[in-house]
């Protein structure tokens, strides 16, 4: 069955799981969005964002919330550079995101006319691959192939280039249809990984983003368990990768080699499960691992093995499925009270380090010397006491007082008038009392103004509690 253009788009979006567009669109759009307007009672809910940095971490989000690849629409060269950001975050995080951006009529694209750019040179270095569709029937399988490249190891965003006339074409184009993917499964080779981690006696793991992203969590705390093996997260870790109130959490290794060296050195093995290891921030001489150590690597993506430091093991698996085996494997090897002396000598030296680091704390977590909240609940009844009484005015008091002074006549106050704004008045503004004097108009205009800003309200506006007198 044929679709045009743009329908053709939404009937894969749906196919693909795609319940939601993050976008802030313009005149390139406008195709597209008929399309979603026409396919409102079944198509994907257009979320709308002021600015394409907030749009692009809203699908960011959204991608690693649901598990599944978010879809972005961006305006023009303009909406893309200011998503750029978003999408650098979104390569390094290894988040799932298929992101389009209209571009201006072919017809005289060559013409360099307002709106255009050269958007596939722009997004090239904060993507996985780039299309830039100039075919409609080229279309329907660049976003199958988008999507399918999104969610393979690693992750990250795919964008593509499309046309705005394109679009709205006057054709019909087919869309292929979506090929499942078998979920995959462990890693070859864990016998080996099982043999060098049961015969560690002080074995460990570095815990990586891999780990929160492919919802391993729990097969690497059983893992941990099984031969007692202290726990570290990544450096600059942006996923809760192991709960950090077990007793076998260590804490997150600093980005830095020589730190991470010294932190590892305790240890005479070590299993580094998906993380980007390792990632320093500061440059310091020297490899991040110390030597002798026996490293076990396993990570879905085939490109990080090995990538910074050689491995006894290597394994390339799903995450969840690779641990939870090699789980079963060390409970065969490692005796069940060797790992449970193990994780309770851990325990105690946690419980020993949260109580350093929280009696280190303590100093600084005394009371502030002035409550915020009596204090912000204070400052709006700030006016003065007036001279009659000691009972200080409400501030509704005070503000109908300022707006009584602004419609009495400039020229002739009265004397209750001007006693009403001299008190309502903060004692900078304050008039000097002269009853012999006359007040002249800009000294009786200025009076509502000096108390209208000591309720709270700008100068030259009637506070909103005068309104309705």
């Amino acid at each position: 069955m044929g679709y045009r253009p743009a329908l053709a788009v939404l009937d894969i979006l749906r196919g693909e799981g795609v319940d939601r567009v993050f976008g802030n669109p313009g005149t390139t759009e406008l195709p597209f969005l008929a399309a979603l307007s026409e396919a409102a009672h079944d198509g994907p809910e257009y979320v709308l964002g002021v600015h394409e940095g907030s749009v692009v971490a809203m699908a960011d989000g959204y991608a690693r919330g649901t598990g599944r690849p978010a879809f972005v629409s961006l305006h023009i060269a303009a909406g893309l550079a200011n998503g750029l950001i978003g999408l650098l975050n979104a390569r390094r995080s290894r988040t799932p995101l298929v992101v389009t951006a209209g571009q201006q009529d072919r017809r005289h694209l060559q013409q360099d006319p307002m709106l255009s750019g050269d958007l596939i040179g722009l997004a090239t270095p904060a993507v996985k691959a780039a299309y830039d569709i100039q075919h409609a029937q080229d279309l329907p399988l660049a976003l199958r192939r988008a999507f399918a490249l999104a969610v393979r190891p690693p992750a990250g965003p795919v964008f593509l280039s499309v046309p705005m006339d394109l679009l709205a074409e006057n054709t019909e184009v087919d869309v292929p249809a979506r090929t499942p993917t078998p979920p995959p499964g462990p890693a070859p080779g864990l016998e080996r990984a099982a043999l060098l981690l049961g015969a560690a006696a002080r074995p460990a793991i570095v815990a990586g983003d891999g780990v929160g992203r492919e919802d391993a969590v729990a097969a690497l705390v059983a893992t941990a368990e099984a031969c007692g093996a202290v726990v570290h997260h990544q450096p600059m870790s942006d996923c809760l990768n192991f709960p950090t109130t077990h007793p076998l959490y260590a804490g997150m290794l600093p980005p830095r080699h020589d730190a991470i060296r010294k932190a590892l050195a305790p240890y005479d093995a070590v299993l580094v499960a998906g993380a980007h290891a390792f990632t320093p921030h500061h440059y310091s001489p020297g490899p991040a691992l110390p030597p002798g150590l026996t490293v076990v690597q396993l990570d879905s993506d085939p490109h990080e093995i090995g990538r910074n430091f050689p491995a006894a093991a290597g394994l390339v698996g799903a995450l969840a499925a690779s641990l939870n085996r090699l789980c079963e494997l060390l409970r065969d090897r490692v005796p069940a009270h060797t790992a449970k002396a193990r994780v309770e000598r851990a325990g105690e030296r946690h419980t020993a380090d949260r109580e350093r680091a929280e009696s280190a704390a303590r100093p600084a977590n005394r009371p502030a010397p002035l409550p915020p909240w009596p204090a912000a609940k204070a400052l709006p009844r700030g006016c003065r006491r007036t001279p009659s009484s000691s009972k200080r005015p409400s501030p509704s008091a005070c503000c109908c007082a300022a707006s009584s002074a602004s419609n009495a006549p400039a020229a002739t106050p009265t004397p209750s008038a001007a006693a009403s704004a001299g008190a309502s008045a903060p004692p900078s503004a304050a008039p000097s009392p002269s009853p012999a004097a006359p007040s002249s108009p800009s000294s009786a205009t200025a009076a509502p103004s000096s108390a209208s800003r000591a309720c709270g309200a700008p100068p030259g506006r009637t506070p909103p509690s005068c309104s309705s007198s």
